[in-house]
């Protein structure tokens, strides 16, 4: 629907970069079921950084709002090495907006918290989901619960390692009352 940029500096070299850029989106609906009701993402730059001041995404009931900030590099091979910190959170009331187009459709609620930090070249991520009940298409799990941790060292630009190395992710998952066909876990 919008798009604006407003950008200042030397291409080449980002942390020159000074301006805004905004981008707002409405009713947007692809062939698979997806549906996006309204996107907004407004970004700053300036003195030698990039800020997300709104990041918001509806779909329905369904909102995630993301916020950032980070350092701009001296060239483009920096930019997933230079200080960058993002927050995301999610409310989704209704799964089954969200998944409508998945493969597998899941009805209840859900809430997600977290953030993506890089610092030193390493970008770490942490990741915590909860929800009260989530139904699927053969059972249900009730209090569900998960927290997941990513650590991925980022090699130089002249790095012939294949994306996934130096990658670590853990992860842990609760539930109680789990039901699955005709078997139930309590």
């Amino acid at each position: 629907e919008r798009f604006q940029l407003d950008l200042d500096g030397l291409l080449a070299v980002p942390r020159s970069w000074r301006g805004q850029t905004a981008l707002e989106l409405r009713d947007v609906q692809q062939k698979d079921g997806f549906n996006l009701d309204h996107a907004l993402f407004q970004i700053d730059l300036s003195n030698g950084s990039i800020a997300v001041r709104t990041g918001e995404i509806a779909q329905g009931k369904n909102r995630i709002q993301l916020t950032g900030s980070a350092q701009l590099p001296a060239d483009y091979d920096g930019f997933v090495r230079t200080p960058a910190s993002l927050v995301v959170s999610a409310t989704a009331p209704n799964l089954d907006e969200i998944t409508a187009a998945a493969p597998e459709k899941l009805r209840g609620s859900a809430e997600l918290h977290g953030s993506v930090q890089i610092h030193d070249s390493v970008v770490d991520g942490n990741f915590d989901l909860g929800a009260s009940e989530i139904g699927f298409a053969r059972g249900q799990l009730e209090n569900v619960g998960a927290a997941i941790k990513l650590t991925k060292k980022i090699p130089g630009p002249d790095s012939k390692e294949p994306w996934f190395s130096n990658f670590e992710a853990k992860a842990s998952v609760s539930f109680s009352k789990a039901r699955v066909d005709n078997y139930i876990i309590d």
